[in-house]
């Protein structure tokens, strides 16, 4: 990490190394911690949404084929949410092959559009403003760059650096743009 880098580079500067990398290894193990309890808040959802895809796929490959002849019996009276079950189910068993390659080349678009500067920066601004995940991940951010910040102002007094350093550490696109703009305005004086 290159925050760690320069946080020691510092350290060694002011002859605080034994201190800054205490504080680097209590980051670490935070950063871990909180990532473990993330993935084990979100391992519940993932397992019921897999769980009711498989249930959905297996209605419309397996039981809603085999219910055909008693609906076909009467076409006049099937409603449309039946007709859209036909449908999907039809589509399922002959398409599938399209289905998955279909999918395969949307993902692929999906993830490309992340190398695109301001589509990624739109995408995070629109993650950032959801209502309960926005604030979650502001929140979670907000640590880790404040646990960085506290140790990157106790090995040295250059606020500026600080920022610059927190800003080329970042892999935001809006938080490297915020703290560049803090940046410039503390070595403006403001």
């Amino acid at each position: 990490n290159s925050l760690y880098i320069t946080l020691l580079e510092g350290a060694e500067g002011k002859g605080t190394i034994p201190e800054v990398l205490e504080q680097i290894a209590k980051n670490i193990d935070s950063n871990k911690l909180r990532q473990n309890q993330i993935i084990g808040v979100l391992i519940y959802p993932a397992i019921v949404i897999v769980i009711v895809t498989l249930l959905v796929l297996a209605l419309l490959l397996f039981i809603v084929p085999n219910i055909l002849p008693v609906i076909a019996m009467n076409q006049e009276n099937i409603p449309p949410v039946t007709k859209a079950l036909i449908f999907l189910s039809h589509t399922l068993k002959t398409k599938w092959l399209h289905i998955i390659f279909s999918i395969i080349f949307a993902f692929t678009i999906c993830s490309s559009f992340l190398f695109i500067k301001w589509l990624r920066k739109y995408i995070e601004k629109l993650f950032l403003v959801m209502p309960v995940i926005g604030k979650f991940t502001i929140a979670y951010i907000s640590l880790g760059y404040s646990m960085a910040l506290y140790q990157s102002l106790s090995t040295t007094s250059d606020i500026s650096s600080v920022f610059d350093n927190l800003a080329n550490g970042s892999k935001s696109i809006i938080f490297t743009e915020e703290f560049k703009r803090i940046e410039k305005r503390i070595k403006e004086g403001i």
